[in-house]
């Protein structure tokens, strides 16, 4: 078929051809210049099994399976310094532990006090209201820590561990409020 002289299937087929090779070239580059050194500077930090990089909605999440770490705060410190990333809005990082019901409800009930801490700024309340919880809970360890950024919370228990990480610059609540 010709158009005053053009050959429509050629020219579609030539911008069919053109769109595939650039997004081929997309992906490789974003493969091997970001995904891929990414998930070997993260897999190089002690205590990581296992790393998954996912396309989310904000950036690259790396889904960080990890086995059982002594020291949450200087682990996770380590894997924000593996990253390498300057602009970490783009980058989320999400931590797979080996959690069992026990531990769940642990850190249900120790949210009262991270999220109160949060809120009045009583840090050492805090300390003390999860070690109350923690005593008799079936939880053959526990670590709470904080730093300038987040509050650090692990637990162990036989071969189950549960970790979380809490910002403690919280986003404001979405809805209601004054107007």
């Amino acid at each position: 078929m010709r158009v005053k002289g053009l050959r429509l299937p050629l020219i579609l087929l030539a911008a069919i051809l053109t769109f595939g090779i650039l997004l081929g070239g997309q992906w490789i580059v974003q493969e091997y210049s970001v995904r891929r050194p990414l998930v070997e500077g993260v897999t190089q930090v002690p205590g990581v099994q296992d790393v998954k990089a996912i396309k989310g909605k904000q950036g690259l999440i790396l889904e960080i399976k990890l086995g059982a770490v002594h020291d949450l705060a200087k682990t996770y410190r380590l894997l924000k310094d593996s990253t390498n990333v300057q602009d970490s809005s783009r980058l989320q990082l999400r931590l797979v532990d080996k959690r069992n019901d026990t531990l769940t409800q642990l850190w249900n009930k120790s949210q009262f006090a991270i999220y109160e801490a949060l809120a009045n700024g009583n840090f050492t309340a805090m300390s003390r209201n999860i070690e109350n919880i923690m005593k008799n809970s079936g939880a053959d360890s526990w670590r709470i820590s904080i730093d300038a950024e987040n509050i650090y919370l692990e637990m162990h228990q036989g071969s189950n561990y549960l970790y979380e990480i809490v910002p403690r610059e919280q986003a404001p609540p979405a809805g209601g409020g004054d107007r």
